[in-house]
Protein backbone atom coordinates (compact mmCIF):
# COMPACT_ATOMS: atom_id res chain seq x y z
CA UNK A 1 0.00 0.00 0.00
CA UNK A 2 3.26 2.65 1.21
CA UNK A 3 4.69 1.23 -2.48
CA UNK A 4 1.47 2.86 -4.68
CA UNK A 5 1.45 5.91 -2.82
CA UNK A 6 4.66 7.17 -3.49
CA UNK A 7 4.56 5.81 -6.90
CA UNK A 8 1.52 8.01 -7.68
CA UNK A 9 3.19 10.71 -5.44
CA UNK A 10 6.39 10.36 -7.78
CA UNK A 11 3.45 10.63 -10.90
CA UNK A 12 2.59 13.87 -9.49
CA UNK A 13 5.09 15.02 -9.24
CA UNK A 14 6.85 14.63 -12.45
CA UNK A 15 3.29 15.55 -14.36
CA UNK A 16 3.42 18.96 -12.42
CA UNK A 17 6.69 19.27 -13.14
CA UNK A 18 6.46 18.96 -16.89
CA UNK A 19 3.43 21.38 -16.82
CA UNK A 20 5.10 24.06 -15.11
CA UNK A 21 8.15 23.84 -17.60
CA UNK A 22 6.07 23.86 -20.65
CA UNK A 23 4.09 26.86 -18.91
CA UNK A 24 7.95 28.19 -18.40
CA UNK A 25 8.52 28.01 -22.18
CA UNK A 26 5.17 29.24 -23.37
CA UNK A 27 5.93 32.53 -20.80
CA UNK A 28 9.51 32.77 -22.75
CA UNK A 29 8.22 32.28 -25.61
CA UNK A 30 5.16 35.23 -25.55
CA UNK A 31 6.88 37.58 -24.08
CA UNK A 32 10.05 37.25 -26.68
CA UNK A 33 7.44 37.79 -29.63
CA UNK A 34 5.48 40.71 -27.64
CA UNK A 35 9.12 42.24 -27.51
CA UNK A 36 10.14 41.38 -31.11
CA UNK A 37 6.71 42.67 -31.93
CA UNK A 38 7.13 46.32 -30.07
CA UNK A 39 10.86 45.93 -32.19
CA UNK A 40 9.44 46.06 -35.16
CA UNK A 41 6.76 48.15 -34.60
CA UNK A 42 9.35 50.96 -33.99
CA UNK A 43 11.37 50.53 -36.97
CA UNK A 44 8.74 50.35 -38.49
CA UNK A 45 8.76 46.69 -40.68
CA UNK A 46 5.48 46.03 -40.96
CA UNK A 47 5.79 43.10 -43.22
CA UNK A 48 7.93 41.01 -41.06
CA UNK A 49 5.94 41.85 -37.68
CA UNK A 50 2.92 40.74 -40.04
CA UNK A 51 4.17 37.10 -39.16
CA UNK A 52 3.57 37.91 -35.20
CA UNK A 53 -0.04 38.22 -36.17
CA UNK A 54 -3.51 35.96 -35.60
CA UNK A 55 -6.68 36.23 -37.08
CA UNK A 56 -10.11 35.46 -36.71
CA UNK A 57 -12.62 34.23 -38.77
CA UNK A 58 -16.59 34.60 -38.53
CA UNK A 59 -16.33 30.83 -37.48
CA UNK A 60 -13.80 31.61 -34.80
CA UNK A 61 -10.83 29.54 -36.96
CA UNK A 62 -7.70 31.10 -36.07
CA UNK A 63 -4.72 31.35 -38.63
CA UNK A 64 -1.48 33.82 -39.70
CA UNK A 65 -2.15 37.11 -41.35
CA UNK A 66 -1.37 37.02 -44.60
CA UNK A 67 0.21 40.54 -45.47
CA UNK A 68 -0.43 39.91 -49.72
CA UNK A 69 -3.86 40.08 -48.55
CA UNK A 70 -4.37 44.61 -48.43
CA UNK A 71 -7.38 44.20 -45.29
CA UNK A 72 -5.39 42.25 -43.44
CA UNK A 73 -2.30 44.02 -43.54
CA UNK A 74 -3.75 47.26 -43.06
CA UNK A 75 -4.89 45.31 -39.47
CA UNK A 76 -1.25 45.05 -38.72
CA UNK A 77 -0.23 48.10 -39.72
CA UNK A 78 -2.63 49.75 -37.29
CA UNK A 79 -1.83 47.66 -34.33
CA UNK A 80 1.90 48.00 -35.19
CA UNK A 81 1.46 52.25 -35.35
CA UNK A 82 -0.46 52.10 -31.96
CA UNK A 83 1.91 50.15 -30.20
CA UNK A 84 4.79 52.09 -31.74
CA UNK A 85 2.75 55.50 -30.38
CA UNK A 86 2.16 53.86 -27.17
CA UNK A 87 6.47 53.06 -26.92
CA UNK A 88 7.10 56.81 -27.81
CA UNK A 89 5.03 58.65 -25.41
CA UNK A 90 6.26 56.15 -22.40
CA UNK A 91 9.23 56.47 -20.45
CA UNK A 92 9.67 52.91 -19.44
CA UNK A 93 6.79 49.62 -19.85
CA UNK A 94 6.48 46.73 -17.67
CA UNK A 95 5.42 43.59 -19.50
CA UNK A 96 3.04 40.99 -16.43
CA UNK A 97 3.32 37.33 -16.74
CA UNK A 98 0.94 35.97 -19.79
CA UNK A 99 -2.09 34.10 -18.17
CA UNK A 100 -4.93 31.63 -19.62
CA UNK A 101 -7.97 33.39 -20.43
CA UNK A 102 -11.08 32.84 -22.80
CA UNK A 103 -11.76 35.66 -25.04
CA UNK A 104 -14.64 34.59 -27.18
CA UNK A 105 -14.49 31.11 -26.78
CA UNK A 106 -11.15 30.92 -27.43
CA UNK A 107 -7.87 30.25 -25.33
CA UNK A 108 -5.69 32.80 -25.25
CA UNK A 109 -2.42 34.32 -22.76
CA UNK A 110 -2.96 37.74 -22.13
CA UNK A 111 -0.17 40.01 -20.97
CA UNK A 112 -0.90 43.60 -19.25
CA UNK A 113 1.84 45.87 -20.16
CA UNK A 114 2.13 49.12 -18.08
CA UNK A 115 3.40 51.85 -20.24
CA UNK A 116 4.73 54.35 -17.46
CA UNK A 117 4.66 58.61 -18.65
CA UNK A 118 5.39 60.07 -15.66
CA UNK A 119 2.59 59.55 -13.18
CA UNK A 120 0.61 58.35 -15.83
CA UNK A 121 0.12 55.22 -16.72
CA UNK A 122 -1.80 53.73 -19.67
CA UNK A 123 -2.52 49.75 -19.14
CA UNK A 124 -2.92 47.39 -22.18
CA UNK A 125 -3.81 43.80 -22.33
CA UNK A 126 -2.14 41.39 -25.29
CA UNK A 127 -3.80 38.41 -26.35
CA UNK A 128 -1.81 36.14 -28.26
CA UNK A 129 -3.04 32.71 -29.50
CA UNK A 130 -1.41 29.50 -30.14
CA UNK A 131 -1.48 28.84 -33.92
CA UNK A 132 0.94 25.48 -34.47
CA UNK A 133 3.87 25.43 -32.41
CA UNK A 134 3.83 29.65 -32.68
CA UNK A 135 1.94 32.15 -30.60
CA UNK A 136 0.47 35.35 -32.49
CA UNK A 137 -0.72 38.00 -31.48
CA UNK A 138 -4.73 38.50 -31.95
CA UNK A 139 -5.69 41.56 -29.83
CA UNK A 140 -4.85 44.40 -27.90
CA UNK A 141 -7.71 46.02 -25.71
Amino acid sequence: MNYLKKYYLVLVVVLSCTVLAQTTDEIGIIKSNLIKIFELSLKPNYAEAAGYFAKISDKNEISTIDNKIPGEFINVKRMCKSISALINISNVYDINTPFKEVFNKINTFAVMVNFNSGAQVISKKFRFVKVGEKFLLLKID
